[in-house]
């Protein structure tokens, strides 16, 4: 028994859908929102006396970042103005122009002596460790 590809279901529609790429190609597809992110990478690294943060957030300005908290949570939110020229068409938007991410802190800290440096697209936040979190390494005589 051979099977017929005439006589299969849809099979006119398939022969006019091709003759019309034929006569029109399919336009390349434009994406015009970025694809959905977690956040910015984040390094949290503890010592004796105090907490660093590191977040990626390259393509950012630093008047664009903007850091608060409390005692034990960081709230980093970026956003950057849209760049587009008039007379331009956006065919790929892939580079986020806000980003959020919300840090749960290892230990209890004082936000108020926060220290932020911002250099190379990552943002370093120092946090002092509040006092009853903080540890002493002690040394032998």
């Amino acid at each position: 028994m051979t099977i017929n590809p005439y006589d299969q279901p849809g099979f006119e529609q398939q022969t006019q859908q091709q003759s019309t790429w034929e006569q029109q190609p399919p336009q390349p597809q434009v994406q015009t929102t970025a694809p959905p992110t977690q956040g910015p990478p984040v390094d949290i690294v503890s010592n004796a006396m105090d907490i660093w943060v590191f977040v990626d957030l390259p393509g950012f300005q630093p008047e664009e970042i903007h850091v608060r908290g409390d005692e034990t949570t960081l709230m980093i939110t970026a956003e950057r103005p849209d760049e587009l020229e008039e007379g331009r068409q956006v065919l790929l938007k892939e580079r986020p122009e806000h980003i959020e991410r919300t840090i749960q802190l290892p230990a209890t800290v004082d936000v108020s002596e926060a220290d932020l440096h911002y250099e190379d697209g990552v943002c370093k936040i120092i946090l002092p460790k509040a006092s009853s979190d903080r540890y002493i390494e002690l040394e032998f005589d």
